[in-house]
């Protein structure tokens, strides 16, 4: 459970500076 909680949070960066590059 606690390696599932850095992954998620790696994964919401992710979609961060995706979005940050659509904009």
């Amino acid at each position: 459970m606690g390696v599932m909680i850095p992954m998620k949070r790696e994964r919401m960066l992710t979609i961060r500076v995706t979005d940050d590059e659509h904009a």
